[in-house]
């Protein structure tokens, strides 16, 4: 059997399946990752915009080890709402972060 695993040096490339999927399931809101030591990704309209997205209300995220909710004063999501969560390692370090934007 083949395991999928995360961690702190995933790619864009191993976040898009579930960076798609999460995209999907919020009826395509956009969706932000990244993984603490690489670019990540961000997904809006069903399709991947960016492959080297390191933005910073991910970066605060996987900094702080918390959920963040807030509205960016800068970047390509200025002054619309975010939530970013941090993704967390079995001993509860944050290994990256998955945001979503609320466009609504």
């Amino acid at each position: 059997m083949h395991r999928y695993t995360l961690s702190c040096s995933a790619e864009a490339g191993d976040l898009e399946p579930i960076v798609l999927a999460v995209h999907e399931l919020i009826h395509r809101l956009p969706v932000t990752a990244k993984s603490r030591d690489r670019d990540g990704i961000r997904v809006e309209d069903g399709r991947i915009i960016d492959r080297h997205y390191n933005g910073p209300i991910l970066l605060e995220a996987i900094a702080k080890n918390q959920l963040i909710q807030t509205t960016p004063s800068s970047g390509p999501y200025k002054g619309v709402p975010v939530s970013v969560a941090p993704m967390r390692d079995c001993d509860g370090n944050a290994i990256g972060a998955l945001g979503i934007v609320d466009i609504t």
